[in-house]
């Protein structure tokens, strides 16, 4: 998949080099902890992926997911996002929609899966910022999962985006 760009953000395909980057922006933004393993195994994994925001060469956001069977059979691919996150002076910007068109794109092309039903995701139940840019995005709250954060302990917010169109 090529990089595309908007507002002369460069949207791509995270590195190795990346990662550094990576977890200083989801520590910078309060983003649940994940090891430098982790994100590592994001970028080199079959199903999962690591797509990067770059703005003038430096890392500005990033979403990381991985492409899971669906219930359809019609579209028996979904996406999880398991964490994305955008360096706060670029937030409310376009990059977070950008990263999650992105990832939507680069995903499906690079596991040959066009055919992606739903995407999925968890939020925390106070972040009440990201909640609203998820619904703005056509995503859906459909249950809650109890004391399922820890450091506080807090609810998560499971959200459906079901594909008819491209969201955002």
């Amino acid at each position: 998949m090529k990089r595309s760009s908007a507002n002369h953000t460069i949207f791509r395909v995270a590195a190795l080099e990346d990662v550094d980057r990576i977890i200083s922006i989801a520590e910078t933004v309060g983003l649940s902890r994940w090891s430098r393993d982790d994100y590592l195994a994001g970028i080199s994994g079959e199903t999962s992926r690591v797509s990067v925001a770059e703005k003038n060469g430096e890392v500005i956001g990033f979403t990381v997911g991985r492409l899971v069977p669906g219930f359809d059979a019609k579209r028996p691919y979904d996406i999880e996002i398991d964490n994305i996150g955008v360096d706060p002076r670029f937030q409310r910007k376009g990059v977070g929609a950008g990263l999650i068109r992105y990832f939507l794109a680069s995903i499906s092309d690079a596991s040959n899966a066009p055919d992606v039903g739903n995407m999925w995701l968890e939020v925390r139940s106070s972040n009440v910022t990201a909640i609203r840019f998820y619904e703005k995005l056509g995503f859906r709250e459909i249950h809650q999962r109890p004391n399922y954060y820890r450091g506080p302990v807090e609810n998560a917010i499971v959200m459906k985006l079901k594909f008819t169109e491209t969201p955002g």
